[in-house]
């Protein structure tokens, strides 16, 4: 998150060229943020203070607006601190999740495991060889026995009977060797049907691996936003007490202007009072020795007419 500069002006340079009552001063306000003008100049008549303090709109408006820009960083740091527990909530989500995938992960470790599962099927495919072997050979017998019997027609009849006896125990052998390899036939496919599930089942263990990995990494990423937005917040909340204790010093400043001017007006005022007053006083002993003067030719106009006329 950017946050807008906050421009303070922390200097006033103002001219004041000690006015009496009904003169105009011209003060410099350098608070380029607040008017279009950087170098706009007001004038201030002298009767509008009648405390030499500022009542123009210059200072309230200045505190509104540090105020707005205040209330907007409070905002944000609300901002910031519902992303944090956003941030929380999915943070425990993907935990519930990754504590659920390792639990199937312990249930599918209690499973056969495909090696032993080949072992079997290489064994039984060699069993399976064995007794098609056995089957060939069998036939082979079967067919020389075929063979004996037709060329050896002329032969007792007890080696008839044993050699009837014996095709019959070979041909037992090869049907008992046919319903084995049925049953060696259909334990392969069953095998085949395991080993695909399996196969499936490993599949799908390495995609929940593989998800497990990413939210990890997401559970990373999330935590490095959460540092950052802590260094944020921090970094917010030292900008806000820096310009807040810029804001104090510059109000500060502005009152010891404006009680300067005060004290400087009382003493002009002072002065033109005790002026006055001396003024009045001079302006009454004047008129005192006016009177004085003229009562002394007065008496001296009335002695030289008394003795003109004597």
């Amino acid at each position: 998150m950017v946050f807008n500069k906050i421009l303070f002006a922390t200097q006033i340079s103002s001219q004041v060229p000690c006015p009496s009552d009904g003169q105009s001063v011209t003060v410099r306000l350098p608070f380029s943020n607040l008017y279009e003008n950087p170098h706009e100049e007001r004038r201030l008549c002298m009767d509008e203070f009648p405390n030499f303090l500022l009542r123009s709109s210059t200072n309230t408006t200045h505190t509104d607006h540090y105020k707005q820009l205040l209330r907007l960083t409070s905002q944000r740091q609300e901002r910031l601190n519902q992303l944090l527990q956003s941030i929380n909530t999915c943070r425990q989500n993907l935990q519930d999740q990754i504590d659920e995938v390792k639990k199937q992960q312990v249930n599918l470790e209690s499973a056969p495991l495909i090696p032993t599962l080949q072992l079997v099927v290489e064994m039984q495919n060699t069993e399976l060889a064995d007794i098609q072997c056995v089957n060939r050979r069998l036939t082979i017998e079967y067919s020389v026995i075929k063979a004996e019997i037709a060329h050896l027609s002329s032969r007792p009849l007890f080696e008839a009977k044993f050699l009837l006896e014996k095709f019959r125990n070979a041909k037992t052998l090869s049907h008992n060797a046919e319903c084995r390899v049925q049953t060696l036939i259909q334990s392969n496919e069953r095998l085949k049907e395991d080993l695909t599930a399996i196969k499936a089942q490993l599949e799908e263990n390495d995609l929940r691996q593989t998800s497990f990995l990413r939210f990890n990494l997401r559970i990373h990423q999330l935590r490095q936003f959460e540092c950052k937005a802590r260094g944020l917040y921090q970094e917010q909340c030292e900008l806000i007490t820096k310009k807040t204790d810029e804001l104090n010093s510059a109000v500060d400043e502005l009152n010891f202007m404006s009680q300067l001017w005060a004290n400087e007006r009382q003493l002009k005022s002072h002065t033109n009072l005790q002026l006055k007053q001396k003024l009045t006083k001079m302006e009454a002993q004047k008129r005192s020795k006016k009177a004085k003067c003229k009562e002394m030719l007065n008496n001296d106009s009335s002695l030289l007419r008394s003795s003109i006329i004597q």
